[in-house]
């Protein structure tokens, strides 16, 4: 880690506002989640759905963080496809041959 200029550093103990950047990442795959099921009226139970694709999301939209590109860009040095995209929720059927 210290050849490619990462330093490790320790914060106290429950003080999360030390920590600002995770817990406002936390807090917005929380809210994120949480508008997804309540959108497509779905129980808690499919939370880990909801925040997988609300992630995916996430990795394919533009950020300030990266110049004209998406996460998905930045890792995989390729435009992201959204012809996939659906609404979260919507009706789905499985063809099984």
């Amino acid at each position: 880690m210290s050849e490619r200029g990462i330093e490790r550093q320790h914060t106290t103990r429950s003080t999360p506002q030390q920590n600002g950047v995770a817990e406002r990442t936390n807090a917005l795959l929380d809210k994120g989640t949480a508008c997804l099921l309540a959108d497509a009226h779905l129980p808690a139970s499919f939370w880990g759905e909801a925040l997988s694709c609300f992630l995916h999301i996430l990795n394919i939209s533009p950020t300030s963080a990266l110049k004209d590109k998406t996460p998905f860009e930045a890792f995989l040095c390729r435009k992201p496809s959204v012809e996939h995209l659906h609404v979260f929720g919507c009706q789905a059927y499985v063809h099984v041959q």
